[in-house]
C-alpha cells in the first residue's frame, strides 16, 4: 500500500491554524510573564503582542501583493505548470522574511520544548510549563467548548475537518499494518500539530515554506519509509508539486474558487468532484 501523506492547515483542519498558534501563545506567554516574581525582565503586555502581530501580517501581505504585481508572467498568462512553480517559489524570500519576523517578536516566549514541560498531574495543567504541544490540545477544546460565544473566543478555536478521525481510524489506526501515514506542513510547529491530531507523524527538519521544500520532504519521506507510490490530500498551492507528483492527488477545497482550485484551472487541469467531508471511500 502507497504512503498516505496529508497537508495540515486547511487540509486536516477547516481553516489555517495560525491566528490561533499565534492567539494561544500570546495569552500563555503574557499569563507566564505576569507570573514572574522578579521585575528586572520586561514583561510583555497582551495588546502590544497583537499590534506587533497585526504590523507581521500587514508586512507580509503588503509584500506579497508587491512581489504579485510586478512579477511576470502575470498570472493569467501563466498556464504552463513550470512558470506557476518559478512564480511559487520566487515568493520564498518573503515567507522566510516573515517566519524569521514571527520568531524574533518573542510570541512564544512563555513556551518551552516537549522535553522541558514536565507534567505534574492533570490538575496541575493551568501552573506547569507548557509547550507547543499543549497549545494544540488547549486548540481542539476551545472548538468543542459549546460554552464559547459564537461572536468571541473563536481566535483560540481549531476546528478538525469533519470525517477526518474516522478516516484516520480506517487508515492510519493502529490496527493497519500497511498504510504508513505522515503530515508536512509549513505550519512552523510540529508539537502543535501533535496536539491537534494524535497518531500521524511530522516531518521535521528545516522550516518549510514553499511548493518545492513540500516536494523535497515528501520525497524524503517516501525514501525513508521505502514507500514507491504516495497519495497526498492537500488544500493549498504550496501542494501543488507534490499533488501531481503523487500517484494520487486529492484536492481538499470548500469551493471551486480557493487559490488552488482556480490555479488548477488556468493550468487546464481536470479535477472530479466526489465529496464533502473526509470519508472512508475515497482510497
Amino acid at each position: 500500500m502507497p504512503l498516505l501523506l496529508l497537508d495540515f492547515d486547511g487540509t486536516i483542519t477547516c481553516t489555517d491554524t495560525l491566528h490561533a498558534l499565534i492567539s494561544l501563545s500570546i495569552a500563555r506567554t503574557t499569563k507566564c510573564m505576569s507570573e514572574l516574581k522578579t521585575t528586572s525582565q520586561k514583561r510583555p503586555n497582551t495588546a502590544a503582542l497583537f499590534s506587533l502581530w497585526d504590523d507581521i501580517v500587514r508586512e507580509y501581505v503588503a509584500a506579497h501583493t508587491a512581489h504579485s504585481a510586478q512579477y511576470r508572467p502575470r498570472e493569467e498568462d501563466r498556464r504552463e505548470i513550470d512558470d506557476e512553480f518559478d512564480y511559487l517559489e520566487s515568493v520564498k524570500p518573503i515567507e522566510k522574511a516573515s517566519v524569521a519576523r514571527v520568531g524574533a517578536a518573542g510570541f512564544f516566549a512563555g513556551l518551552v520544548s516537549w522535553e522541558e514541560a514536565k507534567y505534574e498531574s492533570v490538575e496541575d495543567v493551568e501552573t506547569r510549563k507548557w509547550g507547543l504541544r499543549d497549545l494544540g490540545r488547549s486548540a481542539v477544546l476551545h472548538s468543542k467548548d459549546t460554552n464559547v460565544p459564537p461572536d468571541g473566543g473563536g481566535e483560540l478555536c481549531v476546528e478538525v475537518r469533519k470525517g477526518f478521525g474516522e478516516f484516520m481510524k480506517r487508515f492510519g489506526g493502529t490496527n493497519t499494518d500497511d498504510w504508513e501515514v505522515a503530515v508536512v506542513s509549513v505550519n512552523w510547529s510540529a508539537e502543535f500539530i501533535r496536539g491537534e491530531v494524535k497518531g500521524p507523524a511530522e516531518l521535521g527538519g528545516d522550516v518549510l515554506v514553499s511548493v518545492k521544500d513540500k516536494l523535497r520532504a515528501m520525497k524524503s519521506v517516501m525514501k525513508l519509509d521505502g514507500k514507491e507510490r504516495v497519495v497526498y490530500f492537500g488544500d493549498s498551492t504550496t501542494d501543488l508539486a507534490c499533488l501531481l507528483a503523487a500517484d494520487l492527488g486529492v484536492v481538499v477545497a470548500d469551493n471551486t474558487e480557493t487559490k488552488l482550485m482556480k490555479t488548477l484551472r488556468r493550468m487546464r487541469f481536470k479535477i472530479y468532484a466526489f465529496g464533502h467531508h473526509w470519508n472512508n471511500d475515497i482510497l
